[in-house]
């Protein structure tokens, strides 16, 4: 099987099977190998599921913007303040909610085969898998964050070992809660709004792990107020904002061009996974803008920088999906669609960012990190959708240890490269 073999093509592209008229779930070709599923526990599942979300969301949709809302006011003195105690309850109260899925063997089989090599008492399917992979890392990074802050107070970047478990961590949350949703689909079909309620956790949470520090440091003007708050007064967040300076750890550094056309791209691969139908991708599309323009557009107008408008102008992932939806029309290939996509978006970043020759004909690299970063989408999207034997403990352990670890790397270098 092929990335995407039964999933809907934009335009009616040739080889591709026609999508079931309700989108997936209804009649969905993509489940005909399947076995059935219990009705029953597969309902029950998706409703503990939908908890194990919330409680998710909870952590860090509500509580991790009011950490970094709270680090902005107040300098730095202990990691137990109030948004971390609220964070950390809520990683306790989704892992308990997993746990009580795991516990169960009919709801366990809504999910799919037990991996092999796994004990029985034990063994758990690929979605659960990664589930239970990702709270791990989870669990690990707020460890690690406490022993770090303890230490060396905010004195790193957003490639710090502890924040790149953080973020990879989330991304990874994300990913299994859709891998889950999707095996249940047969039973419990996507509503109007499922994909994009399924969406925006992915959108959002792949930003930190795609685009580390130039998820929070979007341009110098932006840099300077950030600074300039009481609760970066510090002397470990003032030498953070040193490393930033220094490097010129934000969008108008050219290695965010890279950095653009992986986000669109990857947002646009897990945006037709969820549902192939072009306006469904864009309905979801326009959510994630949507919330990013009100929150960057709330925090430029506190600090005065609503004049900036690259302070809080959208991520290029609508750009991306109209580049790759007219390549598909087009009838271009897959991996054309991509370097389409990646391009598409790395221009945009450029005419935001780097408004220059030299921007603009850097920017000309998006196409093939599209086609690269394409082409691992396509693969990831398959083993979420129909996981295999064997890939999902390799994903986890690329995403929850191996990046995380490079990542943490090239932040100590940052940091012992920094007068």
């Amino acid at each position: 099987m092929t990335p995407y073999a039964g999933a809907a093509s934009f335009g009616g592209v040739a080889g591709a099977p026609a999508a079931a008229a309700d989108g997936p779930g209804a009649g969905d070709p993509r489940d005909a190998a399947r076995p059935p599923l219990d009705p029953r526990a597969a309902r029950t599942a998706n409703r503990l599921m939908l908890a194990a979300l919330a409680f998710f969301l909870l952590a860090f949709a509500v509580a991790a913007p009011w950490d970094i809302w709270y680090h902005t006011r107040e300098p730095f003195e202990t990691f137990w303040v109030a948004p971390h105690v609220a964070l950390y309850t809520a990683v306790a109260f989704m892992a308990a909610t997993v746990a009580a899925v795991v516990n169960r063997p009919d709801l366990r089989a809504c999910f799919g085969p037990p991996l092999p090599g796994m004990p029985k008492r034990i063994a758990v399917p690929a979605p659960l898998f990664l589930m239970g992979a990702a709270i791990a890392v989870l669990v690990a990074a707020g460890a690690t964050d406490s022993v770090w802050h303890t230490l060396w107070g905010q004195d790193e970047t957003r490639w710090s070992y502890p924040h790149g478990l953080i973020g990879w961590g989330t991304y990874m949350a994300s990913l299994a809660f859709c891998s889950c949703r999707l095996a249940l689909r047969s039973v419990v079909p996507f509503g109007r709004f499922s994909a994009v309620g399924y969406a925006l956790p992915v959108l959002v949470f792949s930003m930190p792990a795609i685009l580390g520090p130039m998820a929070l440091h979007i341009s110098p003007e932006h840099n300077v107020a950030l600074a300039a708050t009481p609760g970066f007064a510090g002397a470990g967040t003032q030498r953070m904002m040193e490393v930033v300076f220094y490097w010129g750890l934000d969008r108008t550094n050219p290695l965010f061009l890279a950095m653009a056309a992986s986000y669109a791209v990857a947002a646009t691969a897990m945006l037709r996974m969820l549902d192939p139908r072009p306006w469904r991708m864009l309905e979801a599309a326009l959510a994630g803008t949507t919330l990013y323009m009100a929150v960057h557009i709330g925090w430029a107008a506190t600090n005065g920088l609503l004049w900036s408008f690259r302070t809080w102008a959208p991520l290029p992932v609508l750009p991306g999906l109209a580049a790759w939806a007219a390549a598909r029309r087009a009838g271009l290939s897959a991996p054309s669609a991509w370097a389409a996509t990646g391009l598409a978006s790395s221009l945009t970043a450029a005419a935001v960012y780097l408004p220059s020759a030299t921007g603009f004909s850097m920017a000309l690299a998006g196409a093939p990190v599209g086609w690269a970063v394409g082409r691992l989408a396509d693969r990831l999207s398959l083993e979420l959708e129909t996981p295999g034997p064997r890939a999902m403990p390799v994903v986890a352990l690329l995403m929850g240890a191996a990046l995380p670890a490079v990542l943490g790397t090239v932040d100590l270098v940052l940091r012992m490269g920094t007068p």
